[in-house]
């Protein structure tokens, strides 16, 4: 019996506190127990050995394998990581001791094929595809041969398994191209009159359709607008004019839009003021959602057929709403600081859990979470007393958020949460110091979480988490009768 021997049952306490939780009642009614503890985050590689970082960047999953783009001395390359605990193949290597940084880019899988922008050493950019394979990555098109200056490929985007970009073979400006990973097969979708002349402002696909913002590129005064493409010349069009006399939408980012199920949430301005719109591609189907409130939309998140968002009314600073796309059903969650804007970022939905970070006034910028209503719209965890915890990175990994955050005392490092104060943790210290090691780049693949750290030995290099839970089994009565 427990109480026969106190010696094992302390030491079976110790176990269970080591390896994970335990019911007290279990123990104390003999019933077949489970215990579960979490391997700690272990460096994958060091690409660049000697304390020398490679800086990480890019981090893409194909077929359940990781690619990844490293950087030193003016040499990229790009990797591919088919298991955490196996060395890394390198793909392709791309080296210009002028041309500095960024010799590759924008990373993109289509299908079972990875596309990429790359600089071969002739200061301009090209389109190059991937297999997984070193003899598989080749140039797919040298879009603008012969140019003397820089023809870089933007924001390469996934619509309907074709790849979808912005490429420019002239002095005209930028077009929308298509590629079927093909030479032949990768073309401009459309050619002046009319043109689109996208800017620097960030793609979004629906799925069925690529938004970006662009003009007509008639004439130095056109104004820029909200477009679409379906990937031909007859289907690359603005679906409405939302605002005539002005710019409709600008330099958009990603935090400026969100694209669920078909369908485009976005901040637009028809001459009133920047206010929620929504568009499926069509002109009947762009419309803004309700009157001019709330004002400014941002931080877009979806989770259970709505969307959520940061914004402000005539009454509220910026403050946490959510919207099922009717005017009636857009209304704010919470007024999560009274006396100010509570600035909600980083919205990132968790199975049916959105978490947030935000400022209620008192605890300074922490972790929150919410359900969608006000009662259940709370406080996490306050991470870093009489601080902000400089929270990033939210990812969801199977149901359970990671996270970076400063605790105060350890510097950055990486956590994860449950949705509980005594589930909001510290993962490792993988910098011991107040230094940290300022983890970010997250992806989960197969229940690994790759990330990128500065252990203050390596440099920036590749690190890994098994976020699956070691699950031990035990029937005490048998252990402890022993």
């Amino acid at each position: 019996m427990l109480t026969r021997h106190p010696i094992r049952y302390a030491s079976l306490i110790l176990l269970c506190a080591a390896l994970g939780t335990i019911s007290p009642v279990s123990l104390r009614q003999g019933r077949a127990v489970s215990m579960t503890a979490s391997a700690d985050p272990y460096l994958v590689y060091d690409f660049e050995p000697g304390g020398h970082s490679s800086f990480p960047r890019n981090l893409v999953q194909m077929n359940g394998s990781l690619y990844l783009i490293t950087d030193f001395n003016q040499s990229e390359k790009l990797w591919k990581v088919e298991n955490p605990v196996a060395a890394p193949q390198m793909l392709a290597e791309f080296a210009n001791p002028t041309a500095g940084n960024n010799l590759m880019e924008y990373l993109t899988v289509v299908g079972n094929t990875l596309f990429f922008s790359a600089d071969s050493n002739t200061k301009m950019y090209d389109l190059w595809k991937s297999d997984g394979t070193s003899t598989g990555t080749v140039l797919v098109k040298d879009i603008g041969p012969g140019l003397s200056y820089h023809s870089p490929l933007y924001y390469l985007s996934d619509v309907n398994g074709t790849l979808l970009f912005a490429a420019r073979e002239d002095l005209l400006g930028y077009r929308i191209w298509k590629s079927d990973g093909t030479e032949a097969g990768t073309q401009m979708v459309k050619d002046r009159p009319p043109a689109v002349d996208v800017i620097s402002s960030r793609f979004i696909s629906t799925g069925n359709h690529l938004f970006f913002v662009g003009t007509a590129g008639q004439t130095g005064s056109d104004k820029y607008k909200l477009w679409r493409s379906d990937g031909t010349a007859a289907g690359t069009l603005v679906p409405k004019d939302i605002n005539p006399a002005g710019d409709a939408v600008y330099n958009m980012l990603d935090k400026d839009w969100l694209g669920v199920d078909g369908v485009l949430y976005f901040h637009a301005n028809d001459g009133s003021g920047y206010a929620l719109w929504r568009s499926d591609g069509t002109q009947a189907g762009t419309y803004l959602v309700k009157g001019n409130t709330p004002i400014y939309p941002t931080h877009f998140a979806g989770m259970d057929s709505r969307i959520f968002f940061a914004g402000n009314d005539a009454s509220l600073d910026n403050e946490l709403w959510r919207s099922d796309g009717t005017a009636d059903g857009t209304v704010v969650v919470k007024n999560i600081n009274p006396l100010a804007s509570s600035v909600p970022q980083y919205l990132t939905n968790v199975n049916g859990t959105l978490f947030f970070i935000a400022n209620d006034g008192t605890h300074g910028t922490e972790l929150w979470k919410s359900d969608g209503t006000e009662q259940r719209t709370v406080l996490v965890k306050d991470i870093r007393a009489n601080g902000n915890c400089f929270c990033q990175g939210l990812t969801n990994v199977n149901g359970t958020l990671y996270f970076s955050a400063d605790d105060g005392v350890h510097g950055r490092e990486l956590w994860r949460s449950d949705g509980t104060s005594a589930g909001t943790v510290m993962v490792a210290d993988l910098n011991p110091g107040s230094n940290g090691s300022f983890p970010a780049s997250f992806i989960n693949i197969s229940s690994t979480l790759y990330f990128v750290a500065d252990d203050g030995n390596h440099g920036q290099e590749l690190w890994a988490s098994d976020t699956t839970s070691i699950r031990y089994w035990f029937y005490l009565p048998l252990i402890l009768k022993r």
